[in-house]
């Protein structure tokens, strides 16, 4: 909830994009400024870049990163932002906080040996399995290498012990790969965009410190469950009666189930158990200590 409030709220405005005149004095220019507005604007709508703003936000939140690509796309020749998954993300590691482009980056992804084929990849998978028997569902690993000047994409698998190496006639055991594209950048810049929240040192989210709280808000708030629980169905204890041996009739039987006990020679007594008088307010505290730790408002 926390994270989706926040991220709701970082991406609920769009932003603006405005462009200045070259010559103020010449109206034909300032046409020009808000052509170039109205375009960029276009480009945002096509792509759908509030709804990936939306997710953007969360990915900031939640792991403290939120990279993106941005490409060329040729079919409809508009810019497009690739949103991509923080836990699949390794920019190089002289990035810096405040820095959004990083030297290098390399995206590991998974894709389905279904997903490559359909994609024209069958041929690299041969090449990299040896055979082509691998079941369609089966998870591969690809490797997306980016720089200012190449951007590389990379299937990567085990060899299969079962199976001779098709460059070498042996069993090797050993991991390979197959460059599946390479393509040079159109600009000498990476266009790899990473904006991190400001930490001490590494990417942090903004809930990694309340993750222990929680859980262990989550175990008082289980044992309190039982313990009431307990006091609506108390232990039962037969006491005998002086000079008797008390014995069940028929019994013993659980509160729950709603039958008799039938005694003889003894008296039936409860054992009230009641939760813990500082179970609620340490509940509380534990409940105060997470939204101050992680900066969530009382509303939220």
């Amino acid at each position: 909830q926390g994270v989706d409030q926040m991220a709701g709220r970082i991406s609920s405005v769009t932003p603006q994009v405005v462009f200045a005149a070259k010559d103020p004095n010449k109206r034909s220019e300032h046409r020009r400024s808000v052509t170039a507005s109205r375009v960029i604007g276009g480009y945002w709508q096509s792509d759908r870049l509030m709804m990936k703003m939306k997710q953007r936000a969360r990915h900031l939140i939640a792991y403290g990163m939120s990279p993106c690509v941005i490409r060329w796309d040729y079919k409809h020749q508009t810019p497009t932002w690739q949103i991509r998954n923080p836990m699949e993300t390794f920019p190089s590691p002289d990035v810096q906080t405040g820095h959004t482009t990083p030297q290098d980056c390399i995206f590991a992804f998974r894709r389905s040996v279904g997903w490559l084929r359909s994609h024209g990849y069958g041929p690299a998978i041969f090449a990299l399995m040896g055979h082509n028997d691998t079941r369609p569902d089966h998870q591969m690993l690809l490797l997306e290498y980016i720089d200012k000047d190449i951007t590389q994409l990379i299937l990567t698998a085990f060899a299969d012990p079962t199976y001779p190496d098709p460059l070498t006639g042996a069993i090797d055991g050993k991991r390979r790969a197959v460059t599946l594209e390479a393509f040079q950048n159109p600009l000498d810049t990476p266009p790899v965009h990473i904006p991190m929240r400001i930490t001490l040192d590494g990417p942090q989210g903004q809930f990694d410190n309340m993750i222990g709280m929680y859980y262990q808000q989550a175990k008082l708030m289980a044992l309190e469950t039982i313990a009431v629980e307990k006091g609506i169905f108390p232990d039962t204890y037969l006491v005998s009666r002086p000079g008797e041996v008390g014995r069940f009739l028929d019994g013993p039987h659980d509160g729950r189930t709603g039958m008799v006990n039938i005694i003889s020679g003894g008296d039936i007594r409860d054992n009230q158990s009641q939760p813990g008088y500082l179970t609620n307010p340490t509940i509380d505290r534990l409940e105060r200590a997470q939204r101050l730790s992680a900066g969530v408002p009382q509303e939220l």
